[in-house]
């Protein structure tokens, strides 16, 4: 019970922080435009992000119908499936230029992904040394951590080698 607690108050906090830097970011630089061939792109990374989520709960049910038992908590289970999700459309709208809005800053928000990782990095290595990570034979949901800490690394580095790839392009 004060696990699942204490994740609602840590989910309910980063969003009010996230819609509190969005309302800043957007009275300082006005709100982000994405451009048509943006928008499409996103359209089509949302299904995407749907279908890997489709398949991941089609894996994991069958993974668990094998095993004959839960291989996570519940709550652990849905939200690695919003994870895929996000990964998915993170990268497919990273990898065609459509994951920033045309012409806005991207270094803070860089820092900030890998700021993150690192956070959730050294929070998973705490839980890690505990053993919290198994319990019964099961992942539990501090496993998110690592999880977390993953997927922030994943989009960092796929920003990266796109500046990269942007940049040999220009040079061109």
């Amino acid at each position: 019970m004060y696990k699942v607690l204490g994740f609602l108050v840590g989910a309910v906090c980063a969003t009010l922080v996230a819609l509190l830097a969005r309302h800043l970011m957007i009275r300082k630089n006005g709100k982000p435009e994405y451009d048509e061939r943006q928008r499409l792109v996103r359209g089509k990374a949302f299904e995407y992000g749907f279908y890997a989520l489709l398949l991941y709960n089609a894996i994991y049910a069958m993974a668990c119908a094998a095993a004959e038992r839960e291989l996570m908590e519940p709550m652990l289970s849905g939200v690695f499936g919003v994870y895929v999700g996000l990964l998915v459309l993170g990268l497919y709208t990273i990898r065609k230029g459509a994951f920033f809005p045309v012409g806005a800053p991207q270094g803070a928000k860089v820092g900030l992904l890998f700021a993150m990782g690192v956070l959730c990095a050294v929070m998973s290595a705490r839980y890690a040394q505990s053993g919290a990570l198994v319990a019964d034979g099961m992942l539990t949901l501090e496993c998110l951590q690592p999880i977390a800490a993953l997927t922030f690394f994943a989009l960092g580095v796929a920003i990266l080698l796109r500046r990269r790839r942007d940049r040999r392009e220009e040079a061109e």
